[in-house]
């Protein structure tokens, strides 16, 4: 039976960090939860609502991993994209009056114009922007309102019929006409999900611009140094090994496969000043011709210049790809007939397991070595 329970926007709830126990497992936690819904296009069954649900535990997983995406603001996305699958998904558990429900009680309440609304026989039309465009915020300004709408909704949810411009959107299903849509369910789910990511990534931006959160808190994964790495070759997927076999040889990588084999070394806990290393090494080139054409891309990689972004191992998807292009050593088993199980089968030899499709090569370094 689909529960309802504990569902929010995670507004004016934030825990004492230092009362937060077990802060680091909480964080690591929610990123295993976002990258089942990654693999798999649902939640894992700990993290759906149930009656085994812990809502408490739910919101101090939610800031812990808020707050260490500030402390390390490269992952900021990854967090805002994280949490609103979670919020879509669990949306989508609900039944369909619940979701009218919390439409009416958790977002018209929290727009900040005026909201109209008709009834007509077994219908109620909701308009949400009027001579401006409505915006939704953090306080319950239209808490009147909108319980006037919900006593009125209560007798028909299904025939609640919500107008909103376009932009109040995430995911377009409807006609739109000048600029419009006119939605049931389903605009209400799209309308909720648009809200939410708009609420999470202000109120993210806006503690990590308040200056209140310590780098101490940002949860990563140890680094190692190239020497260990290096005696674990044997770990390493084969398009990685390729790879690493072309730098050998050539004493050069072009673009892509230089910007793969970094984003892979990063992710596998490789420190920074080891990867330069690394390149250096191999690359046939003066110094300073390094430190111009190469030494930056690096860092940028690492998340040390430019937008700081917490780049991720590129998927195996976008190298099966890329696969015969120039520049780019690609996936071995790209002319398979799906890449990403074959290699799992190959995996599967040495873990002695059935293992599922693989994401990335440093899921595959991962799961050789028993950390995931």
């Amino acid at each position: 039976m689909k529960s309802t329970r504990g569902l929010r926007f995670y507004i004016g709830e934030a825990p004492d960090i230092g009362r937060i126990t077990d802060f680091s497992t909480h964080v690591q936690n929610r990123r295993k939860v976002y990258e089942h819904i990654e693999r798999h296009r649902e939640l894992p069954f700990d993290a759906l609502i149930t009656q085994e649900w812990s809502p408490e535990r739910d919101v101090n997983m939610h800031y812990a991993a808020r707050i260490s995406s500030v402390a390390e603001p490269g992952r900021i996305e990854e967090f805002v994209s994280g949490e609103t699958k979670i919020f879509k998904i669990r949306l989508e558990q609900m039944p369909r009056e619940a979701v009218v429900r919390f439409f009416i009680e958790e977002y018209l309440a929290r727009l900040q114009e005026e909201i109209r609304y008709t009834k007509e026989e077994e219908s109620l039309f909701i308009e949400i922007d009027n001579q401006y465009p409505n915006w939704v915020g953090a306080e319950k300004v239209n808490k009147n309102t909108s319980q006037q709408i919900l006593a009125l909704a209560s007798k028909n949810m299904e025939g609640v019929k919500v107008k909103a411009h376009f932009t109040h959107h995430h995911t377009l299903r409807e006609r739109v006409s000048r600029g419009y849509l006119c939605s049931g369910h389903q605009g209400m789910v799209s309308i909720l999900v648009r809200a939410f990511a708009q609420l999470l990534r202000l109120g993210t931006n806006s503690l990590y611009l308040s200056g209140k959160v310590s780098p101490k808190y940002a949860v990563s994964e140890s680094a190692q140094g190239l020497a260990t790495v290096r005696i674990e070759e044997e770990y390493f997927p084969r398009c990685v090994l390729k790879t690493l076999d072309t730098l050998k040889k050539e004493k050069h990588l072009k673009y892509q496969d230089r910007t793969n084999l970094c984003k892979f070394f990063k992710n596998i806990g490789v420190a920074m000043e080891e990867t330069i290393s690394l390149f250096r090494r191999y690359f046939n080139c003066s110094d300073g011709q390094f430190e111009k054409e190469y030494k930056y891309r690096i860092r940028h990689i690492y998340g040390q210049e430019g937008s700081k972004i917490d780049y991720k191992s590129a998927s195996c998807v976008s190298i099966i790809k890329e696969t015969g292009l120039a520049g780019c050593t690609g996936c071995p088993y790209a002319r398979t007939e799906d890449g990403t199980r074959k290699c799992a089968e190959e995996l599967s030899m040495h873990t002695k397991q059935k293992e599922e499709p693989l994401l990335t090569p440093a899921e595959y370094y991962k799961r050789r070595k028993g950390f995931i």
